[in-house]
């Protein structure tokens, strides 16, 4: 399925879809919906799919999220100034890091705290981390594409620590 983008506004009366977006996606004129909200996202689903709808449905988000990834990819320039070899290595991206429940009890570590990675003298040191945004707020298979593809991860790093505009201004 193409995509098809349109913009919205959030007042005080909320956002409306327009019916023919939703036409489009498929939904019937009285449909129930289903909405996720999401980190900078809100998505809207059909609240009953059958098993085709909902694997056309998880594959367009899978597309929508690729596309994204790709878009920030090009706002970024490819590898130039580091000679031969890149300065950052995998200490300096996200690493899903998870710990058992009586770990983190005796720990202090609350439940839900995201956790970080940081080698120490050859040994790995794990701590809640700090929040400051940075390469560690990008997945891991995200970092490993985005070099693959000779994307500069310092011009990610100042687009991230700067909170530059980097999708809607056309």
């Amino acid at each position: 399925m193409e995509f098809r983008k349109f913009n919205l506004i959030n007042t005080a009366k909320g956002a409306h879809i327009p019916p023919a977006a939703l036409s489009v996606s498929g939904f019937g004129k009285e449909e129930f919906m289903e909405g996720h909200a999401l980190s900078d996202s809100v998505v809207i689903l059909k609240k009953e799919m059958c098993a085709s709808e909902l694997l056309r449905a998880a594959s367009a988000l899978e597309k929508l999220a690729a596309e994204l990834y790709a878009h920030l990819g090009m706002v970024c320039s490819h590898c130039q100034d580091c000679s031969d070899t890149c300065p950052y290595g995998p200490e300096d991206f996200g690493i899903d890091v998870e710990l058992p429940d009586a770990i983190r009890k005796a720990a202090g570590i609350p439940k839900e705290a995201k956790l970080q990675v940081d080698i120490e003298e050859g040994a790995a040191v794990i701590r809640v981390d700090d929040g400051m945004p940075g390469l560690r707020n990008v997945p891991p298979h995200i970092m490993e594409a985005f070099l693959a593809d000779g994307r500069c991860p310092d011009d990610l790093l100042d687009h991230i620590m700067e909170g530059d505009i980097v999708y809607g201004r056309d």
